[in-house]
């Protein structure tokens, strides 16, 4: 197992209980805010919600290594739930690269998917985010198993939550889609697109961190300094493939 899936997995669980961190989108649907996502535009991603869509057609070897300076026969393809993982086979201590989409939702309407997208996007305090763990620290603890030793699943539980902890901010990204925004702490790119609402993050350059030791907050912190020295790099990496990711759609 890759350091990469490694590190995915510790979160999985947390993904599935809290796709949008608590928030939740409006029971009725809401006026888009610009006429980006009119439906009967050609151009505009319109999938049929009625299908099983697997996040990894959304994203196949292809689309993901012509961001990432991959051939696709050198991609290795992982997929978990609705992540795709796509990363270069081999794996190297000094040099990585890999592009995760996640949260991959197709929606009846345009109007719904915006409202995921903007329940997603939403910067939310300390605060707002301890009570929103606290919520579901329980339910991650019991989604790990019912077999494992109390106290291991209590600490994975709290690795889990204790990712997800602190405030969340975002800061748009133009020219991506109908709407996009880069989650400041994660990198995380979220992208509107039509009828589809999904999340990247991506990479290709130097190792992110040490491989050691890959816990969660180690993880984490090495992300921050990643991110704090390579943000404009790092959000072009992620535009480009969520474009590759949206001119697929419309081909589907």
């Amino acid at each position: 197992m890759s350091y990469r899936i490694a590190s995915v997995t510790l979160l999985v669980v947390a993904v599935a209980m809290c796709s949008s961190c608590g928030r939740t989108e409006p029971a009725t649907e809401v006026p888009s805010s610009s006429g980006a996502s009119n439906i009967s535009d050609p151009e505009t991603v319109k999938l049929d919600p009625s299908k099983d869509w697997k996040p990894c057609a959304a994203m196949p070897a292809e689309v993901a290594g012509n961001a990432i300076g991959v051939p696709a026969n050198q991609m290795e393809t992982h997929e978990f739930g609705r992540i795709c993982i796509q990363e270069r086979a081999g794996g190297s201590e000094s040099t990585e690269a890999y592009a995760q989409l996640g949260a991959f939702n197709v929606f009846e309407t345009a109007q719904r998917a915006r409202a995921r997208f903007e329940a997603s996007t939403k910067d939310t305090s300390a605060t707002e985010m301890d009570k929103i763990n606290n919520e579901i620290r329980a339910k991650a603890k019991k989604q790990l198993g019912t077999e494992a030793d109390p106290q291991i699943k209590q600490d994975a539980a709290d690795q889990i939550m204790d990712a997800l902890a602190g405030e969340v901010s975002y800061k748009s990204v133009d020219n991506v889609g109908d709407a996009a925004a880069m989650n400041v702490q994660s990198g995380q790119l979220h992208v509107l697109a039509g009828n589809v609402y999904f999340y990247l993050l991506a990479w290709s350059g130097p190792t992110i961190g040490d491989r050691s030791a890959p816990s969660t907050e180690a993880i984490e912190e090495a992300r921050k300094k990643h991110l704090s020295a390579n943000w404009d790099k790092q959000k072009k990496l992620q535009a480009e493939l969520a474009s590759g990711i949206i001119d697929h759609l419309r081909s589907q």
